[in-house]
């Protein structure tokens, strides 16, 4: 029995993500090898944060899996008409946990030159093996393979073992077979660095602690390097698909074993990305959050933003601020709305450092991704206030006679009474101006059938989805004027940017419930809204 140095199970943020994202979260296998040296490189990063570096552990395996099964829906359809996967230079598992959710252990075979790094995924995910080599001539495998992937591998070759170690899982290959394999581009090429005529920079650098340098350090290619390496290891101009940073940081390459191969028809959509920037509570116990989101894939954008509590979506928003910076950063000006700011209730009874806070983006291809999760307490950026506003329980204000009558309505409803089918009700009651261009949208929206509720509040201007969110805040006075207790958390808020605005700009709020009902609660020009105060 191989030991194993750390296990998701002893981390409620780490079990959290699992169960969300996990293809089977029963049987999604967390151990990680002790001489794990992704795993080690990453708990260093995070200054020993065992929580941290897992998620970014998992994360990162979680993203190469994404990529593959795009790639496998494009070229073969499904997983299960793969015969056959290898994960060349596998480690201890980063990937394979991910890969056997969906694909029978019995169609997967790792090769690595740890032996100790294929011993252990042949006894936690019942894979099958074979030791690996620094020299490709020796490495002995007497089978053909669907798929290849080697993920991180080339990024550390010198220019021999590159060209020498393609050639050899190019000829490794069934007739439909595919072989991927990632690199560090030369756009990445370090401050200081050269690149050489040839198209390959090496350097005897890495960041493994046990192999030599001068055989496994750190590379970065151009193309045309890639292309006439290419054509060097399978004897002939081959086409190829390249999906820039399509692997992490790295590029990722297609190369097909059939030279008729069209890759016309293959879209690889990047996931995603996000982040949580601020995060804090406020005097009325109220989470108040602060972060980015962005869809760097063409004609896509970010659908939603969820933020989850233990469990429970509990908020909705779209990024609607500038962010100057990010955009910057990543280069790419279309995005510069990149910003969102959500706010969710928090339940006085569940106290922080026992509450999961989950935040995923979901882009318009539906492609989601997990921008972060952890213990509530150690998220928040801010102290907690002195002191809060406790709110009034709707039991102590709504009158006796009014609960008996909700009551008996619960009831009769209970007894097979007919019920209403999407029964909406709600407003647009004050649209707040903070700037010339920032508006705050408040209002209620209720669905008072038994077994619906409302799903999305969303808010259009000229025929443009710009905003979205959840009621949330107490509205005792409509629980009150509706006679039902259940309605109490139904009051909404959003955040709008919106520059130019004019007379004939159209603003649309309506109300979606959960058995997709729609009702429009407001309709009418911008600046009419604009007049709206506390209008019931």
């Amino acid at each position: 029995m191989i030991s194993t140095s750390i296990s998701a199970e002893n981390y409620p943020a780490i079990r959290a993500f699992i169960q969300d994202q996990a293809v089977q979260a029963a049987t999604f296998n967390s151990n990680i090898h002790p001489d794990d040296e992704m795993f080690s490189f990453l708990l260093d990063f995070y200054q020993g944060n065992t929580e941290k570096a897992l998620l970014a552990y998992f994360k990162s395996g979680q993203e190469v899996m994404d990529r593959v099964r795009q790639i496998i829906e494009w070229k073969f359809g499904n997983f299960e008409k793969l015969e056959s996967f290898l994960d060349f230079a596998c480690g201890y598992g980063r990937f394979t946990r991910f890969l056997v959710q969906e694909l029978s252990p019995k169609r997967i075979c790792v090769s690595d030159i740890y032996t100790s790094a294929v011993d252990f995924q042949k006894q936690q995910f019942g894979v099958q093996g074979i030791y690996s080599t620094t020299n490709p001539t020796e490495w002995k495998c007497d089978r053909t393979f669907d798929c290849i992937l080697v993920a991180s591998l080339f990024s550390h070759l010198p220019e021999p073992t590159f060209i020498a170690w393609l050639a050899k899982l190019y000829n490794q290959l069934s007739p439909q077979g595919i072989l991927l394999f990632s690199v560090h581009d030369s756009a990445i090429l370090p401050a200081g660095q050269q690149m050489p005529e040839s198209g390959i920079c090496f350097v005897e650098d890495s960041e493994s602690k046990s192999l030599s340098t001068q055989e496994y350090g750190s590379t970065w290619v151009t193309e045309t390097f890639v292309q006439r390496a290419i054509q060097q290891a399978t004897g002939a101009s081959l086409p190829y698909y390249r999906i820039k940073k399509g692997l992490w940081q790295q590029d990722l390459y297609i190369l097909a074993k059939n030279p008729d191969t069209q890759f016309s028809s293959l879209q690889v959509k990047s996931m995603p990305r996000g982040y949580l920037g601020k995060c804090f509570i406020n005097n009325k116990y109220r989470l108040q959050l602060q972060g980015w989101a962005i869809d760097l894939s063409p004609n896509e954008s970010i659908k939603t933003v969820q933020i989850w509590i233990n469990g429970q979506l509990k908020q909705e928003c779209l990024p609607i601020t500038e962010r100057p910076d990010v955009a910057e950063l990543l280069g790419v000006d279309r995005i510069l709305k990149a910003g969102w700011v959500c706010s969710c209730p928090l339940d006085f009874a569940t106290p922080i450092d026992r509450t999961i806070l989950l935040i995923k983006i979901i882009s318009t291809s539906g492609i989601e991704r997990l921008i972060h999760v952890s213990i509530l307490e150690s998220a928040l950026t801010k102290p907690l206030p002195d002191q809060f506003e406790i709110p009034e329980t709707v039991s102590e204000t709504i009158p006796l006679d009014r609960r008996i009558k909700a009551g008996w309505r619960t009831v009769r409803e209970q007894l097979n009474i007919q019920e209403k089918k999407g029964w909406i009700k709600g407003s647009l009651d004050e649209v707040e101006t903070l700037t010339s261009t920032y508006f705050v949208l408040k209002g209620w929206a209720a669905d008072t059938s038994l077994n619906s509720q409302i799903a999305d509040v969303q808010i259009w201007i000229n025929d443009q989805l710009i905003q979205r969110s959840l009621p949330f805040i107490p509205r005792i006075d409509v629980a009150q004027f509706l006679g039902d207790e259940r309605l109490l958390n139904c009051g909404w808020t959003c955040a709008i940017e919106w520059k130019g605005c004019d007379r004939s700009d159209r603003l649309i709020v309506k109300a979606i419930s959960s058995n997709q009902t729609e009702r429009i609660l407001y309709q009418d020009f911008l600046q009419a809204a604009l007049k709206l105060n506390h209008v019931n």
